[in-house]
């Protein structure tokens, strides 16, 4: 990889993908048509159970922008981010989910913030919208180069989808990428460690669609959300500089919010007895403030 940053520099676009043949040809077409020239795809099959792999590669054998790698056994979005990223040529990097589409001029928005400002130390976010009501997800209006703060991001998620983020890729190898041992927010947790190390910026523009192929987002697997417990708790509590560049109050209903999120997990389970134990756990460690729904299913949840 070159030291110094050509005058457009190249740009990997990792997209790992389990299980999603036809429709991560959408995605890999969606990167191929972007009108900036000095690019690379490369797609990571996750150990797919449905022959994605040689079916992918078969299909863009004759692609140049396009490289198809294969996981031994099945890791994980982590996993295969990482290693496409490990395999990257490009000094800036991006992804794309393997379900959704990068828009018209995606990698020519954000790459000319950094050919603009020089800056290569930066990250440079779009705007994402949805397939539904093709509405910006962005939560307030920012202008071209806005700053986007640690604070913001962890008040409203809204701010950074995987889809949208571009950084230098020695930068994301030195955060040592996405962890690897969660299979649940692993996006959410890498963009607060990233935000903690460095700025960001919007670029001014939409970049990506995010689509609901199978109709399931990570915010409804109940049983992922369940299996990894505090892992994504733990992982935040652990990160030190975070405490220290973020308000503590903004950071105390962050962590309330996803503990939330575990507990109401164990409910749509039924698993009750875990969810009382869970939440008398949380009451006593001043964790979490019992509201009239909390209560409510908490009484339920005796008599089921």
């Amino acid at each position: 990889m070159n030291s110094q940053p050509e005058a457009c520099p190249r740009v990997s676009i990792v997209i790992p993908s389990y299980n999603r043949w036809p429709h991560v040809c959408e995605a890999i077409d969606s990167v191929i048509k972007q009108d900036y020239e000095n690019i690379e795809c490369i797609v990571v099959d996750d150990a797919s159970t449905d022959g994605s792999f040689k079916k992918i590669a078969q299909h863009y054998s004759s692609e140049e922008k396009v490289s198809v790698r294969e996981l031994s056994k099945n890791a994980g979005q982590s996993a295969a981010r990482n290693f496409g990223a490990r395999l990257a040529t490009g000094e800036l990097l991006c992804f794309l989910d393997s379900d959704d589409l990068l828009l018209e001029g995606s990698i020519k928005y954000r790459a000319s913030a950094y050919i603009e400002t020089q800056n290569y130390k930066e990250i440079v976010v779009g705007g994402n919208i949805t397939s539904e009501n093709k509405t910006l997800t962005l939560p307030s209006p920012k202008e071209r180069l806005d700053a986007i703060s640690l604070n913001e991001y962890l008040s409203d998620r809204g701010w950074i989808h995987t889809n949208t983020i571009m950084m230098p890729t020695q930068e994301f190898l030195k955060l040592k990428g996405f962890k690897e041992n969660l299979r649940q927010k692993e996006d959410i947790e890498f963009f607060i460690r990233a935000l903690c190390h460095m700025k960001t910026r919007y670029c001014g523009y939409a970049t990506s669609q995010m689509r609901s192929v199978d109709h399931h987002r990570a915010r409804h697997d109940y049983e992922h959300i369940a299996k990894q417990g505090y892992g994504f708790l733990n992982a935040i509590k652990s990160n030190q500089l975070l405490k220290e560049r973020v308000s503590p109050k903004i950071l105390s209903d962050f962590l309330k919010l996803n503990l939330n999120s575990y507990l109401n997990a164990l409910y749509k389970l039924k698993r009750y007895s875990e969810f009382r134990s869970e939440l008398v756990k949380a009451r006593k460690n001043g964790d979490i403030k019992i509201t009239k729904k909390i209560a409510k299913r908490y009484m339920v949840s005796l008599v089921k």
